[in-house]
């Protein structure tokens, strides 16, 4: 269990344990809202965090996100068109979490839907003992030559790099699954090259997505790449949870 205890002080504000654990969770995103941030909390292996009043309510959450974006270690990005904030980590805030040789992560609002998407299955998985390695996580473990975690693919005669959304394994004795959510249709040749890569891996990968035709699409890339670990599921929509049947991939 992880004591709540002041750790250092920035800015007049005392940056404690859970502020730490919050900020090196929260770095391996682009961005997250504040209810995520809040499931994040809630979950079983997060228990220490909690202090003596037990599991925070989502205000609690919404308060000390504020407090971090006032000292600076947290960015706070707005919607323009809806209430809809994202929650970001800032150069301090990695510094403050032990991350300073990690790169600041640039919020784009038209990624909003996926990284929703991506980090909502992360949470279920999480919820379900699954151990989940995020996109980000992986890019700043390979620059930094702590992991090997991408896809070397051929095109057009390149070696180019891929990296799925996820890697996630439900124990340490399983093998590494990859979780794609694709939103959008990529073309044939694209997805058939990234499922080769997976094939040659020999990796299973799980896609989600929201469209029949993106779904008929990965199908038929996977029939081409002679990919057979192939599991096809709805993603959940931004605002909204994916059915429970949908959440974990096979194992």
């Amino acid at each position: 269990m992880v004591e709540v205890k002041e750790v250092q002080v920035l800015k007049s504000m005392e940056i404690t344990d859970r502020d730490v654990a919050t900020l090196r969770w929260l770095a391996q995103w682009w961005g997250a809202t504040a209810v995520q941030v809040d499931r994040w909390w809630r979950l079983d292996g997060q228990v220490g965090l909690h202090g003596p009043s037990g599991a925070p309510r989502l205000e609690v959450a919404r308060r000390r996100l504020a407090a971090m974006q006032r000292v600076g270690i947290v960015v706070g990005h707005w919607m323009p068109t809806s209430p809809a904030r994202i929650h970001a980590v800032t150069g301090d805030g990695l510094r403050a979490a032990g991350l300073g040789t990690w790169t600041v992560p640039r919020w784009r609002w038209s990624q909003f839907r996926h990284e929703y998407a991506v980090i909502e299955i992360a949470l279920d998985l999480l919820a379900a003992g699954w151990e989940v390695v995020p996109e980000r996580r992986m890019r700043q473990d390979d620059a930094l030559g702590a992991g090997s975690w991408s896809l070397v693919l051929a095109t057009d005669g390149r070696a180019a790099s891929h990296y799925p959304d996820l890697w996630v394994r439900p124990d340490d004795s399983a093998p590494w699954r990859a979780v794609e959510v694709e939103l959008a249709r990529k073309s044939l040749p694209r997805l058939v090259g990234i499922l080769s890569g997976y094939r040659e891996r020999g990796a299973g990968v799980t896609y989600y997505t929201a469209e029949r035709a993106v779904a008929d699409a990965v199908r038929r890339a996977a029939e081409r790449a002679r990919l057979h670990d192939l599991d096809v599921r709805r993603a959940v929509a931004a605002g909204g949870r994916q059915p429970a049947s949908s959440r974990a991939p096979r194992g």
